[in-house]
């Protein structure tokens, strides 16, 4: 151990016995005899006082109760994806410009939406289940939202879709207002903020 470090906890120790000694306030002797015979309760009094638990930390999420399961998706063809244009009105570019031609087939998947209750960055909610491998599966569940509760918003919100496509992730963002759906491709961004009420879906772990 190193002495300096003991020395100067011994020290602190010290002071703060001596602080809190100077502080009591004034006990009449029985009080003072009381505690002197319940050590115990001392402790547990001083414990709540000089201790209080940490505060729980703030949840910037709020589970839907959404589970689906997405059936297994033959290769992707890129170019190929959200290109129904009575569903799709919008379809970014980008993803012919930044991804594969193609992505390889999938298994069954099950997938859970979430709700963001304040900013949050891309970092903090990628960490929760797994990233999406295949569009398939995502334009799988975009289209079963007219039949079905899917959780995805249709009020201009967006549902995000991680995208995992080697060692590169994308963000897959897909939004509606009026009759169809604007799906966007961007870079992972670690740092990137999305608002509250966006909703992000991911691979149940």
């Amino acid at each position: 151990m190193n002495t300096n470090t003991q020395n100067t906890y011994d020290r602190q120790t010290a002071k703060f016995i001596s602080t809190l000694c100077q502080n009591i306030p004034d006990l009449s002797a029985d009080v003072m005899q009381g505690w002197i015979e319940n050590p115990k309760g001392l402790q547990k009094v001083l414990a709540e006082i000089l201790c209080p638990p940490p505060a729980e930390p703030k949840s910037f999420i709020r589970d839907l109760g959404v589970i689906l399961t997405i059936s297994a998706q033959p290769q992707c063809v890129v170019a190929d994806c959200f290109t129904d244009k009575k569903i799709f009105v919008w379809r970014d570019n980008d993803f012919d410009s930044l991804l594969p031609q193609t992505l390889p087939a999938s298994k069954k998947i099950t997938v859970s939406g979430f709700e963001l209750t304040e900013f949050t960055t891309e970092e903090t909610f990628i960490k929760i289940g797994k990233p999406f491998t295949n569009l398939l599966q995502i334009e799988d569940f975009i289209l079963r939202t007219e039949g079905e509760k899917t959780g995805l918003r249709k009020d201009g919100y967006a549902s995000i879709f991680f995208l995992q496509v080697g060692s590169s992730v994308f963000a897959v963002s897909a939004d509606r207002l009026g009759d169809g759906w604007r799906v966007l491709l961007y870079h992972f961004a670690a740092g990137d903020e999305w608002p509250a009420e966006d909703r992000f879906f991911s691979l149940a772990t």
